[in-house]
């Protein structure tokens, strides 16, 4: 198995306060024997799309964005589950880890919901 990973960032305000988070997703699959990439995975495209689902809970407010998938906003392990649904029908998800600051963070595994 390899896996790859991306990282993004996301500033979003709860409650009129400015929270930031880092985002890494690691896809975890075979190395595609043409392309040489994890499960044929192009890094930047992967990247391009967890930009998009930052940049969308930056501009649609991050409560409104993960109740589109029926989540409700509680925090770092709820913002791993939005970013796994939005992504694993693309990509084979192995987990998201959200940061909170330098010291805090959770990893949600995508088999786990």
């Amino acid at each position: 198995m390899a896996e790859l990973g991306v990282v993004s960032s996301v500033t979003v305000f709860f409650k009129g306060v400015p929270i930031k988070f880092k985002i890494e997703v690691v896809a975890r699959d075979g190395i595609d024997k043409e392309t040489k990439k994890v499960a044929g995975i192009d890094a930047i495209e992967f990247k391009k799309e967890l930009q998009k689902i930052t940049r969308e809970m930056e501009y649609k407010g991050i409560s409104h964005s993960l109740k589109t998938e029926g989540i409700e906003f509680y925090g770092m392990e709820t913002i791993a589950q939005y970013v796994i649904k939005k992504l694993r029908n693309k990509f084979p998800i192995y987990y998201v880890k959200v940061w909170e600051g330098e010291d805090e963070w959770a990893i949600v595994y995508s088999n786990e919901i």
